[in-house]
């Protein structure tokens, strides 16, 4: 694939990597929660394919035009997957406190290296949410933050989706397709569009992706990340036994999903342990071209490095944790449209993380590049009610320990 040098800038906002089609703009003055300001886009991708520019601009294009012809919507609850995008934010089913606590005894010594360097507890915040229009079937997914002082913007972020150990895209050449890029053939079109169909159909499509229940799913990275300058990893959330069945059945839709994980949280913990796959090789091609592909012959190399808890706790009808709202709200002081969706409000993106776990291959690259367009289009647009000063919301994980209600969840 051609690839050219990459000609962004980075703002410490968040919105981290510019197109490469886009003048330079200048960056903002630092913002006071920042601990280091320096974007490391360029240096972790270096070179950017050479139509990613293209890729953006028909996918940013696609979802202005639906969101156009839908007559605007606007508000701080609306979906931006009901208009011709599949990267976007969806709904939210679950916004949380919790903790993560690494266990890094069974991994080998090569392998303890970032987040899994000591045996510690991590507070995290979690977001559940769904992929798909409102009106169609849903799948889930969830993000989570944890704060991280050697990392860009000084937390990790990790995001997941059920079910799916794998990407429905393997590589650029699928990206193109995906993208509507006019100087990709069929026989490539074909080719990419089988990648998608077997990662979906090695899924139990049926039994899984139809149950709405999303506590009780398993989640996955499905793409790779760094561990440590060598190695690769994927990584998994498994629900303990408990957690699997505490609720049941559920459609996945946005109702059900909502109504599952309020019902649970408010009367159980939601319990996972967190498991790594270890690719020894971060440069092979199954690494870096073949996101849709299970790594085979890597089976063995899943390791259990520690467990994320979700506590009991009351939730909003949004599904929002009322004393993690509490806490966020004191200490950034929303405006009346905002405090109704802080939720909302944050970026989950992959750049945001540590070198040590930096996104591997050729579609995590182009979604840590993406991710930032999306989020800048998506507060010009659908999230413009609530888009005043929204580059100063991370979460304040010094201010939620102050709470006291939200540190015991945090530290649970």
């Amino acid at each position: 694939m051609n690839r050219i040098a990459y000609a962004g800038t980075c703002s410490v906002i968040l919105l981290c990597a510019q197109a490469v089609h886009a003048e330079p703009k200048p960056k903002p003055a630092a913002v006071e929660y920042m601990t280091q300001s320096a974007c490391p886009f360029a240096s972790w991708f270096g070179d950017q394919p050479a139509n990613t520019g293209v890729w953006e601009n028909n996918l940013l294009s696609d979802f202005r035009k639906a969101w156009e012809k839908a007559g605007r919507p606007a508000g701080g609850q609306v979906n931006d997957h009901n208009y011709n995008t599949l990267l976007g934010k969806g709904n939210t089913h679950g916004f949380l406190a919790g903790s993560l606590t690494i266990d890094n005894s069974k991994l080998p010594l090569q392998y303890r290296v970032g987040l899994f360097a000591k045996s510690e507890k991590h507070p995290l915040v979690a977001r559940f949410s769904d992929f798909g229009a409102d009106k169609l079937f849903q799948i889930g997914r969830l993000a989570i933050k944890l704060p991280w002082s050697e990392a860009w913007a000084g937390e990790i972020n990790w995001l997941f989706t059920e079910t799916l150990d794998t990407f429905p895209l393997s590589n650029g050449r699928d990206l193109a397709v995906f993208a509507k890029d006019p100087e990709v053939g069929l026989r490539a079109q074909a080719y990419s569009a089988s990648h998608g169909a077997a990662s979906i159909g090695r899924s139990k499509l049926i039994g899984e992706l139809s149950d709405g229940y999303l506590l009780g799913k398993e989640y996955y990275s499905q793409v790779p990340y760094a561990l440590g300058d060598v190695a690769a990893m994927r990584f998994r959330l498994v629900p303990d036994a408990g957690t699997r069945t505490c609720f049941g059945t559920l459609k996945a839709s946005r109702k059900e999903m909502l109504k599952g994980v309020r019902e649970t949280i408010e009367k159980h913990d939601a319990v996972y342990t967190l498991e790594i796959q270890v690719h020894p090789d971060q440069k092979s091609d199954a690494v870096t071209r073949g996101a849709s592909k299970r790594w085979e012959g890597f089976a063995e190399h899943y390791y259990a490095v520690g467990k994320l808890v979700l506590p009991m706790q009351t939730t909003d009808p949004a599904g929002v944790s009322v004393a993690l709202k509490e806490a966020l709200t004191v200490a950034l002081k929303p405006n009346a449209a905002q405090a109704n969706a802080l939720d909302k409000l944050f970026y989950f993106h992959p750049i945001s993380t540590s070198k040590e776990h930096r996104p591997l291959g050729e579609i995590n690259e182009f979604r840590a590049e993406f991710y930032s367009q999306h989020a800048s289009t998506r507060f010009q647009t659908i999230h413009a009610p609530i888009a005043a000063g929204h580059e100063k919301f991370v979460i304040p994980f010094a201010a939620l320990n102050a709470h006291t209600e939200v540190r015991k969840l945090l530290e649970k």
